[in-house]
């Protein structure tokens, strides 16, 4: 599904569940780089900001907390939003459609030709980066909740198991918010970019990253805690 929108002197492209043909039809009649394009099918694929002479390619990744409890692996607990910035205007590629992007799409929908670029990345950023919140909050109660399992003396080889689980769903989170921030950093150095303009972006993305970061040394703890306590 392919939406036309207009944003404030430019045109932005929506693209929902692309496929292998459609972006290869893009690529030749945009002048886009083709691998870039079927990036944006890799499930696997992490944050990152790449430039092709005068377009720029970036990779984001969306939270998705409704399955952030029941798996660890990247392409489960994550969505990605692929973009392309040429002269042009704005290419949007994306399988999902998360909340807040919807919300965007139906701001500039209402409101068409309003909304500055500049603006229109730095709300994608915010919702991406709101995305982090619940899942964070959700990984800190289980985290908790493991605490006072090995502190009641349950202890079994399921506590071991959830605890990995949880290591590994923590150290997604923070590998993906540390790319996140760095593509937020190159687009805010760009010359048409000021960075107090994305200082609460970066404020954002820097607590989460404090909160995974300290989630996963009090849950490392917990397990070497259990581990001692068991043998």
């Amino acid at each position: 599904k392919t939406m036309n929108l207009k944003l404030k002197g430019q045109t932005w492209t929506d693209i929902t569940a692309p496929t292998k043909e459609g972006l290869a039809l893009l690529s030749q009649e945009a002048d886009l780089p083709l691998r870039p394009l079927l990036d944006c099918l890799d499930p696997e694929l992490l944050p990152k900001y790449e430039l092709f002479d005068d377009k720029t390619f970036i990779m984001l990744r969306v939270m998705l907390p409704q399955n952030a409890a029941k798996s660890a692996s990247l392409e489960k607990i994550t969505t990605k939003i692929g973009l392309f910035h040429t002269p042009q205007g704005l290419i949007t590629i994306h399988r999902l459609d998360p909340e807040f992007f919807a919300e965007i799409r139906k701001s500039v929908n209402e409101k068409p030709g309003e909304l500055d670029p500049k603006e229109f990345l730095k709300r994608l950023f915010a919702g991406v980066l709101a995305s982090y919140d619940p899942t964070l909050t959700a990984l800190e109660k289980r985290i908790d909740s493991l605490e006072s399992m090995i502190f009641g003396d349950k202890k079994t080889g399921s506590l071991i198991k959830q605890g990995y689980l949880l290591r590994r769903r923590l150290s997604t989170m923070k590998k993906i918010i540390k790319l996140t921030i760095d593509v937020l950093a190159k687009i805010a150095a760009r010359p048409e970019m000021r960075w107090h303009d994305f200082q609460d972006l970066k404020d954002e993305a820097e607590s989460n990253l404090f909160y995974a970061d300290d989630d996963l040394e009090n849950l490392n703890s917990l397990l070497s805690l259990h581990v001692a306590l068991a043998s």
